[in-house]
């Protein structure tokens, strides 16, 4: 059994609510919605530096207390619900492991940079045209 099944069976869990989404009737009668808890904080399967990379990571979807939470209501059914969040949580997991790119800073070329403001001059000499408009 692999790290992420061990977390996927023991460590997270699942509880359902009435959706405030799509579906009309449907939403109002049944709970569609499902929200997915994974104590990141009181994990056994992640290390202290995976954890940070975590909180780093996902700080606005973390609680106070170190708890991750995740959200899916995007379907009518619970059970779609369910695998969309799972999803989600999954996504987040293998972020974990992946180093972010680092931006490579480029410069605009001369031409561009000059036609952008020959551009901007047009369109204020029109405002200005628009404003001047004296009509006694």
């Amino acid at each position: 059994m692999s790290q992420r099944d061990q977390i996927m069976s023991q460590e997270i869990q699942i509880r359902h609510s009435k959706s405030g989404w799509h579906g009309g009737q449907n939403v109002n009668k049944r709970e569609t919605k499902a929200e997915l808890y994974f104590s990141i904080k009181n994990s056994q399967f992640l290390d202290e530096n995976q954890k940070k990379i975590f909180y780093e990571k996902a700080k606005n979807h973390i609680s106070d207390e170190g708890v991750l939470r995740l959200t899916a209501q995007e379907q009518r059914s619970l059970g779609a619900n369910i695998q969309i969040v799972k999803q989600k949580f999954l996504r987040r997991l293998e972020s974990i492991n992946q180093e972010s790119k680092q931006r490579i800073p480029t410069v605009i070329p001369f031409a561009i940079h000059q036609a952008r403001q020959i551009s901007r001059k047009y369109h204020s000499v029109l405002k200005k045209l628009r404003r001047e408009k004296n009509f006694s």
